[in-house]
């Protein structure tokens, strides 16, 4: 993955490696890109950004899988989405941690 400092945009460059994993450009606005390397050390960017569009991948697809769920059986028990969120806030906080220690590397 290649980060720029531009306006935004973004291109899927078509490229798959072995790992099975394919090359994007994206180009971020200034802010946000010093924003990330503020936080995170230079080797951690990639992985940064990685893990951000595979949180907002995962929280769509979740959406979409509730939604559909719901439509058939009705919305979940309150208790059912009350432990969700909690599991959800700790890899939150566990990812929190793991980010914290990157920069200090």
């Amino acid at each position: 993955m290649t980060v720029t400092s531009e306006a935004p945009s973004w291109h899927a460059g078509g490229e798959h490696d072995d790992a099975g994993t394919e090359e994007f450009v994206v180009s971020l606005p200034y802010e946000v890109a010093e924003e990330i390397r503020e936080k995170v050390s230079h080797q951690a960017v990639q992985e940064y950004i990685q893990n951000a569009v595979g949180r907002q991948y995962r929280d769509d697809s979740t959406a979409r899988l509730i939604e559909d769920y719901e439509a058939g059986n009705g919305p979940f028990p309150v208790e059912v989405v009350n432990k969700a969120e909690e599991i959800w806030r700790q890899a939150d906080e566990r990812y929190e941690a793991w980010l914290a220690a990157t920069k200090e590397v």
